[in-house]
C-alpha cells in the first residue's frame, strides 16, 4: 500500500465528504480501488465519486470501469438523472457491453426518444462489428459490409452475391442477424416475416438449408414459451 493510500485512510474521518481528489502519478489501479472501497465502507459516497472522476481524468485503469462505478453510485444515491449522463458516456465508450443497463434506466425514467436513439445506435454498432469481423480480410466486399451494417436486412439482399466468395461469413452473419431479429419480434406478423427470411436462408446453396435448420433449433430452444413463434416455425419447411 502506498504512502498516499495510508494518508487517505488516516484522513478519511476528518475531511469533508465533498472534495476534489488529486491522485499521485504513482498510484496503481489497485490503490485507487482500495481507497474507493474504503470510502464506500465509511459512508463517504461523494468521496468515492471524486475518486472515480480523478481516476478517469488521470487515466488510471480502464475508463469504462470507473464510469460504470459512477453510474451505480448515482443510482444508489437516488440520482438517476446523473446516472443517465454517466451511462450515456459509457454507452459511447462500449455500446455493446453496457446496453442492457442503459436501456433499463431509460425505460425506468420514461426517456423514450433517447431509448429509441440508443437502440438505433446499438443496432448499427452490432452490425458494424459483425460485418467488420466477417469481411475484414476481403477488401473487395468491404463496401457491401458497410451497406449491411447500415440496414439490418441487407444481408438478405447481398447473400447470393457474397456466397460465392465467403459462404462461411455469409452464413455466420445471416445467423447472427436472424437471432438478433427474433429478439425484437413482438407479434405474429413479425414472426412470419422472420420465417420468410428463414426460408430464404434455406434456399441458398452451400449449406443454406442446414444453417436454417440450426437457426430454427436455436430459436426453439431460446424461446420455448413464445407459442406464436413456435407455430410459425412449424411452417418454415412447408
Amino acid at each position: 500500500m502506498t504512502d498516499w493510500h495510508h494518508q487517505f485512510c488516516n484522513d478519511l474521518a476528518g475531511i469533508p465528504d465533498k472534495r476534489t481528489i488529486e491522485l499521485s502519478t504513482e498510484e496503481t489501479v489497485e490503490d485507487v480501488l482500495m481507497a474507493y472501497d474504503e470510502a464506500l465502507a465509511a459512508g463517504h459516497r461523494e468521496r468515492a465519486i471524486a475518486l472515480c472522476r480523478a481516476a478517469i481524468t488521470q487515466q488510471i485503469g480502464e475508463q469504462s470501469t470507473w464510469q460504470f462505478k459512477l453510474c451505480l453510485l448515482y443510482l444508489d444515491s437516488q440520482q438517476p438523472e446523473l446516472a443517465v449522463i454517466e451511462f450515456r458516456a459509457l454507452f459511447q465508450l462500449d455500446t455493446l457491453v453496457f446496453s442492457d443497463e442503459y436501456f433499463a434506466l431509460l425505460e425506468r425514467l420514461g426517456y423514450e426518444k433517447e431509448r429509441e436513439a440508443a437502440f438505433n445506435q446499438l443496432s448499427k454498432s452490432y452490425w458494424v462489428q459483425q460485418a467488420n469481423e466477417l469481411f475484414a480480410n476481403n477488401q473487395k466486399w468491404h463496401h457491401l459490409s458497410i451497406n449491411i451494417s447500415r440496414d439490418l436486412t441487407e444481408i438478405t439482399t447481398y447473400a447470393e452475391v457474397l456466397l460465392a466468395h465467403d459462404p462461411e461469413a455469409v452464413y455466420r452473419l445471416y445467423t447472427a442477424y436472424l437471432m438478433h431479429a427474433a429478439k425484437e419480434c413482438e407479434n405474429r406478423r413479425q414472426y412470419r416475416r422472420l420465417c420468410q427470411q428463414l426460408r430464404h436462408l434455406a434456399s441458398l446453396d452451400c449449406d443454406g438449408k442446414q444453417t436454417a435448420a440450426v437457426v430454427v433449433a436455436n430459436l426453439r430452444e431460446t424461446y420455448p414459451k413464445k407459442r406464436a413463434l413456435l407455430e410459425e416455425l412449424d411452417d418454415v419447411w412447408e
